[in-house]
């Protein structure tokens, strides 16, 4: 195959197989809109987890609850 320049490619051209035929990467199974939900809820429940810890440990009852809350109900809804 030419290139610019009249060159020629010194190396043949890379052919991607696997072993008996089957594609190297499977077909993911998640469908796309589900998946940055996920991680939005799955970050957002970690977040307010950690920040009710916090809350926890310097004496803030209400923030705690809240915290408490929100990390129970966004890994509800990320699952």
């Amino acid at each position: 195959m030419p290139k610019r320049g009249g060159e020629r490619s010194m190396v043949p051209r890379a052919e991607f197989g696997s072993y008996y035929g089957r594609p190297v990467l499977k077909r993911p199974r998640w469908k796309a809109p589900h998946l940055p939900g996920y991680l939005y809820f799955g970050g957002l429940s970690g977040a307010a987890a950690a920040m009710a810890a916090m809350a926890d440990a310097t004496g803030r009852e209400r923030l705690s609850l809240v915290g408490r809350v929100t990390a129970a109900t966004a890994a509800a809804a990320g699952s």
